[in-house]
Parts: C-alpha cells; structure tokens; sequence
C-alpha cells in the first residue's frame, strides 16, 4: 500500500510538469513567435487509438538567415517537399509549431483535466487512503 501511493504521486508529479511544460511551449510561441514558410523534408504516419497522426520534419530559415531542422507533431497529412506555414521562437528556434496546430493544445487540455480529475479523486478518497 506505500508503494501505491509513492507511484500515484509520482505519477501526479509528472503529469503536473508535463502540463506545465506543454504551456511553457505554447507561451514561448505565443510570445516570441515569428511566422514562416518551411518545407517539409520527410513524414511519418502513423495511428494511435483510430486517428491519423503524423510526425514532420521540417526545415525553415529564421530571421537571421540561419536554417533550422526540427520536427512536429500533427493530426494533419502532409507530403515531403510541400510548404506549410509554422510559427517559431526567435529566441530558440527549435521551438516551432505548424501555425493552426491544435495538437499540443489539445493535448494540454487532455492533460489539464486529468490532473483535475486526478485531484478531485484523492480530495474524495483521502479518507481512504
């Protein structure tokens, strides 16, 4: 019974930094984010629970004329050597999102009620515990 508690908030910790570090993404984009035009150099589709997925790899040039490779996560389907529209921070350009993903939104969404849900239960069931 020890263990289960030590891995539940273990696992409660880790959900609480995966938030938290999934809206520091999307503050830093919200914040220093440049839009540009990228190509797309390769694809990866795959399926998690019945919806399409996809990983690209992109390459853009940023503001300073540097190019940068970095890949993202999508619902959408792209092809390789076709453009798309990304947002990118121009103080570390490595963080870049596809413009109109709604992938880590979605995800930070998921997430943050979990650990809602996640607190609310051990609000209930402390007593128990």
């Amino acid at each position: 019974m020890y263990y289960e508690k030590i891995l539940a908030f273990i696992t409660y910790i880790g959900l609480i930094i995966y938030t938290l570090n999934a809206a520091y993404f999307d503050h830093r984009l919200k914040v220093n984010g440049i839009e540009t035009t990228a190509i797309i150099k390769n694809v990866h589709n795959y399926k998690v629970k019945n919806q399409d997925e996809a990983v690209v790899t992109v390459q853009f040039t940023d503001r300073l004329n540097k190019t940068y490779v970095t890949k993202m996560t999508t619902h959408n389907s792209y092809s390789p050597d076709s453009t798309i529209q990304i947002i990118y921070d121009k103080n570390k350009p490595q963080v870049a999102d596809i413009v109109g993903n709604r992938y880590y939104k979605d995800e930070l969404t998921i997430l943050f009620w979990g650990v809602m849900l996640i607190t609310i239960a051990l609000c209930i069931f402390r007593p128990q515990l």
